[in-house]
């Protein structure tokens, strides 16, 4: 690890400051901001003319390593710096935050923030907490990673329930030698999900109950898969890439306008690991978002906050080198850090000040930035029951037998939804009891049929109906319906009133 401080002229500093500020006029303007992030391209060094605002999103979980491989979708936002040509990729969980950098150098690469009221344009990085780092050693050599025609595949792969419950672990593929992955007797929805993975890769994905077990046989129809995955093999290789990662890297803040001095605390980063290929450096780290060093600067995750970030790097590995490109003072990425939202509840029924009959459906919308884990509702102070997720409706839904209460009683329906950082949101309607046969109340009725066999294999069936009346009105009447193709098989009907 370069622990070197950086000695450089005062003269010599602010030259390079006025330089590196006019210079920047003379640059085109493009910028590239997208939440999906498979490779991507590093565009040509731009200036921007304005301010980039960027939301980071808050995650559950982060699915892999500080491994020095951005592997696509490990984050789940991305943004390319267009004077730098550095694509930052990010997210949080409110504690800590991932962070990957490719940079178009063999060299160090840098990024640092200031308090959310900072500025660069004066005095540069003074004032900044700022992280460098760099992949030492021989450039990395490439690697496999999964395509359609490969073979001997193994991942390694757990399935949980909607609720998160584990279902299964296994491996699948488990490593035929023979068997092409587009030939595999997989889902097909598993197969394009596990595209371009490379080994030692953890990938997280749903595939929804639509494109996954379709027919109404199978044990999981109508369930939503959620599976996480790990690649251990694919054809002869099983050698993970980033076994080979190298990082030197300090946690610093800056004393002038590229000057910095190294933290006596380096514990921020909880991990980090890099490559280097040649030309791009690939940097991640874990970074704890709060922290009591004086010389850090802690990062909240808050919709009303916004920090000062910048982006630079230099084609040397040493940290006291000049960078060869830094983001515009001027126009720093204003970073925010989304927090997690709770998940939405509206229900469709019953509604508010409704009327719940014998029958009832309990019907939910939840809509949540993540995953909505389960769904439940209870009748006052009762216990609470589950609503079962209908993929077909996107509801969470319950038939609810309410002829235990009674008529005209009125009482409270909550309904509750949590999501997978374990947050519950809890709502409640109040509703009145309506049973609408209430006159009939009392009465019973039984069936029972009797078959006697005639002769020249005739068959006679002979069904009583017992109707009893406590307390109800009196009867009238009784009705029987039979179908159109009985009507030339009846023969008779009687009735007797037992009182």
């Amino acid at each position: 690890m370069n622990h070197l401080h950086r000695q450089i002229a005062t003269l010599a500093v602010l030259t390079l400051f006025i330089v590196s500020t006019l210079s920047a006029f003379y640059l085109t303007t493009t910028s590239e901001v997208t939440s999906e992030h498979p490779q991507v391209a590093v565009p040509e060094p731009a200036l921007s003319q304005s301010q980039v605002n960027l939301s980071i999103p808050y995650v559950d979980e982060h699915y892999g390593y500080a491994d020095g491989i951005i592997d696509p979708y490990e984050y789940s936002y991305n943004y390319t710096d267009p004077v730098t040509g550095i694509t930052v990729f990010m997210e949080h969980n409110s504690t800590v935050l991932f962070v990957g950098l490719k940079a178009p150098t063999s060299g160090w690469a840098a990024i640092g923030w200031k308090s959310p009221n900072g500025t660069y344009t004066s005095d540069g990085i003074n004032g900044s907490d700022i992280i460098y780092g760099a992949a030492p050693g021989t450039p990395h050599t490439s690697y496999p990673r999964i395509n359609l025609q490969s073979t001997g595949i193994i991942v390694h792969y757990k399935l949980y329930m909607r609720n998160g419950t584990l279902l299964q672990e296994g491996d699948a593929p488990s490593g035929d030698d023979e068997t092409t992955l587009e030939k595999e007797n997989l889902l097909s929805a598993y197969k394009q999900a596990i595209l371009g993975m490379r080994i030692g890769e953890v990938r997280h994905f749903i595939i929804p109950a639509e494109k996954g077990y379709t027919s109404e046989s199978d044990a999981l129809y109508g369930e939503d898969l959620e599976y996480v995955v790990t690649v251990t093999k694919i054809g002869a290789t099983t050698a993970n890439p980033a076994d080979s990662s190298q990082i030197q890297y300090i946690d610093a803040h800056g004393v002038g306008t590229v000057q910095y001095v190294i933290d006596d605390n380096q514990s921020r980063v909880l991990q980090a690991n890099a490559t280097d290929d040649g030309s791009i450096t690939q940097l991640e780290y874990f970074i704890q978002m709060n922290s009591t060093d004086s010389n850090d600067i802690p990062l909240l995750n808050s919709s009303e906050m916004t920090y000062p970030f910048i982006l630079m790097y230099s084609p040397d590995e040493n940290f006291d080198s000049f960078p060869a490109a830094h983001s515009d003072w001027s126009n720093p990425m204003a970073i925010r850090f989304v927090p997690n939202r709770e998940p939405v509840l509206d229900v469709l029924s019953p509604i508010s000040d409704g009327v719940l009959e014998w029958i009832t459906h309990i019907e939910l919308n939840v809509t949540d930035d993540t995953l909505v884990r389960r769904a439940g509702f209870r009748v006052d102070n009762e216990s609470w029951v589950d609503l079962k997720f209908d993929f077909k409706t996107d509801l969470w839904t319950f038939t609810l037998d309410a002829s235990v209460y009674e008529s005209g009683s009125v009482h409270t329906v909550w309904l509750n939804a949590t999501d997978a950082s374990n947050v519950t949101v809890v709502i409640s309607r109040n509703v009145t009891v309506y049973i609408p046969y209430n006159p009939l109340l009392g009465m019973s009725l039984t069936i029972s049929r009797t078959i006697t066999t005639l002769m020249y294999h005739g068959v006679k069936s002979t069904d009583e109906i017992k109707v009893k009346n406590e307390n109800a009105l009196p009867i009238s009447a009784i009705e029987v319906y039979l179908p159109d193709t009985y009507r030339n098989n009846f023969l008779s009907i009687e009735a007797e009133d037992s009182s």
